[in-house]
């Protein structure tokens, strides 16, 4: 397996191939600018690499940018020679196309102005941010998207002719495989820390055309959410509030509540009032419409959104319970009975150690990414690299595994090439090896990195494994040995708020009591506080067979029994369901049906569309011409 060993001069080479200024102070290499936040240097605001550990960080506690250099390799795609290449480097990598950058700003064609000029906006707001067409197609607008460095990103392409519109089944596209970010991050003025987002780039135009600072749209519509893990660090130090400015329509703001969701925690955010629209439904409608004075009272006066802890009941819309939104579990007995795992709700799976709990927890989450969740796990007890093998046999299967001489199971290298590859942005880990690294920097806590996961990352389904190594990184370990209860009831409760307010499963593995049974009720015997049961929405037992059982021809010592003795929406319980466990595939079966034995997950057949996350079509029209030559 090879091992990246750190060598001061990948540090150099980085420094040098992407054109950073940096000098040497004693052991460390330090940054004009930071890469990430494009910050100085200043006083003890540096970015800077250590030259004996290769480990990184950005001083400035707005950033804290950190890692080691095979983070830097990764976020800058940059080669650490053929050898890290070849093992690192597997086609599951997100790399964006690189574009020609312009040399100049981008002049505008005639027609493009035109064009902007009949909705509304000006020629020096068409300047200012490079709005020209296609070489190639003349009535078509190329809407450029430049980060805040002034790198030119992203694409967007804009069809005015009704025939090409036809033609091509939408008046709208992207560049393909291009990273997403907000149109007119490069025209923001970052000492105005109040930042508007529209849904469309005209919208963000007019608001320009008024000469109102900082309006940026979403590349990719109101329902296009790729651009913020790319613009969640920009956003976060340098804005204390946010505008939503979203097209009105059927009595709701576009991107109004998805941005309240997803930042609302950390930044101010605030709406548009629906009466100041008049009866438009965007900016540019409204510029068109009533004028640039219109727009400044739209933003002058938005409000924050009403936030009413009573509602009438009557407005409460009832569930029905059998489209709640499930995961299997890959026991077709137990999911034909309870259905799966619910979003929305806390499910502990509590057993012994080395008994197999954690097993059935990463079979779990296999099949959620196999359902097209992104997910999220904390393994507190495996290293990474053994967490990923485990998971990736079971979702090998038998026919891509051999065993070798010393009868471990090992997964066939172009199957494990394609699993890597098809699991690309399926499931984030929490690193627990760097969480152990005994380094001066602080480590992200897990229950706010759980909450980054959800909001940033749109995972839907969360692992926790375990109860009591997850409690040490919540609660300061003097508290949880003052008062351990107090804590697990803490921790568990603040779980289950957070799976039901964002409406994701949160799977956490629990153990049990030592010393066995004492209670008839078997949610008693799992290990802490009684807050664990109370708050928990499912509770599935997992053990093997006692001495006892075994000799009363329940099951054998092989063999495993699974029991659900805890399920909130329908109060259906199972108990006692026989399984079995296939060493080599790591996957637990049901006796009576077998059915994970075959089962084959999407990596065996999924191929790359051409579609984005956001449902969004892309179109590859840079290799034929670039637009800006």
């Amino acid at each position: 397996m090879y091992k990246y060993e750190f060598n001061e001069a990948d540090a150099l080479r980085f420094a040098q191939s992407n054109g950073y200024e940096a000098f040497r102070s004693g052991n460390e290499l330090i940054f004009r600018k930071c890469p990430y936040c494009g910050a100085l240097t200043h006083d003890k605001n540096k970015f800077s690499i250590n030259l004996n550990t290769g480990m990184f960080q950005c001083f400035r506690a707005s950033c804290n940018a950190h890692g080691n250099m095979l983070t830097l390799a990764k976020d800058f795609n940059f080669s650490l020679g053929r050898e890290w290449d070849d093992y690192y480097k597997l086609p599951s990598m997100q790399v964006y196309k690189k574009l020609t950058q312009p040399k100049a700003p981008i002049e505008p064609k005639s027609f493009a102005i035109e064009y902007m000029k009949s909705r509304g906006i000006g020629e020096n707001v068409v300047k200012k941010y490079q709005i020209t067409t296609r070489k190639d197609m003349p009535t078509v607008l190329a809407m450029p998207f430049f980060d805040e460095t002034g790198k030119l990103t992203f694409i967007k392409y804009r069809l005015t002719d009704p025939e090409e519109v036809k033609k091509f089944g939408g008046k709208e596209f992207t560049e393909k495989g291009c990273k997403a970010i907000l149109y007119g991050m490069n025209c923001c003025n970052i000492e105005n820390h109040t930042l508007i987002i529209t849904e469309g780039q005209i919208d963000s135009l007019s608001l320009a055309e008024a000469g109102i600072e900082n309006a940026v749209s979403v590349p990719t519509g109101a329902k296009g959410f790729t651009w913020l893990p790319h613009c969640w660090k920009w956003i976060k130090k340098n804005f204390t509030e946010l505008i939503v400015f979203g097209d009105f329509e059927k009595g709701k703001i576009s991107l109004l509540e998805e941005l309240t969701e997803r930042l609302g925690s950390s930044i101010g955010i605030r709406h548009v009032r629906e009466e100041d629209y008049k009866g438009c439904k965007d900016a540019n409608d409204i510029l068109l419409k009533y004028g640039r004075e219109q727009l400044h009272t739209c933003v002058k006066n938005a409000v924050y959104s009403e936030n009413r802890a009573l509602i009438d009941i009557s407005e409460v819309e009832k569930i029905d319970l059998s489209r709640i939104e499930k995961i299997r579990t890959g026991l077709a007995e137990i999911d034909s009975l309870i259905g799966g795992i619910a979003l929305g709700g806390l499910t502990v799976i509590n057993g012994k150690s080395g008994e197999g709990k954690s097993t059935l927890a990463s079979q779990i989450l296999a099949m959620a990414i196999d359902e097209g969740y992104k997910c999220m796990a904390y393994s507190g007890e495996l290293p990474n690299g053994i967490f990923k093998e485990w998971l990736y046999l079971q979702i090998a299967g038998k026919e891509h595994i051999h065993i070798n001489g010393n009868d471990d199971a090992k997964i066939d290298a172009e199957a494990e090439a394609r699993i890597n590859q098809w699991m690309h942005e399926k499931l984030f880990l929490y690193d627990i090896d760097k969480m152990y690294e005994k380094t001066d920097e602080e480590f992200p806590a897990l229950i706010e990195t759980v909450e980054q996961a959800i909001l940033q990352y749109e995972c839907k389904v969360i692992l926790l494994d375990n109860l009591m190594t997850a409690l040490d990184l919540f609660e300061a370990p003097e508290t949880v040995m003052i008062n351990k209860y107090e804590a697990q009831a803490k921790f568990v409760r603040t779980l289950a708020g957070m799976a039901r307010k964002h409406k994701v499963a949160i799977i956490l593995v629990a153990h049990r009591r030592k010393g066995g049974s004492y209670s008839i009720d078997v949610n008693d015997e799992i290990s802490g506080s009684s807050d664990i049961t109370n708050y928990a929405a499912m509770i599935i037992g997992y053990a093997k067979y006692t001495e006892t059982e075994i000799m009363k021809g329940e099951g054998t010592a092989e063999q495993r029994k699974l029991s659900v003795t805890k399920e909130r929406y329908r109060g259906r319980t199972v108990y006692n369901q026989k399984l079995t466990f296939d060493k080599a595939s790591k996957r637990i079966l049901s006796i009576s049906s077998n059915y994970m034995a075959g089962y084959r997950f999407r990596w065996m057949t999924e191929t790359a569309g051409s579609y984005t996350d956001d449902g969004f079509r892309q179109i590859d029209m840079t290799d034929a011409v670039m637009p800006f030559e």
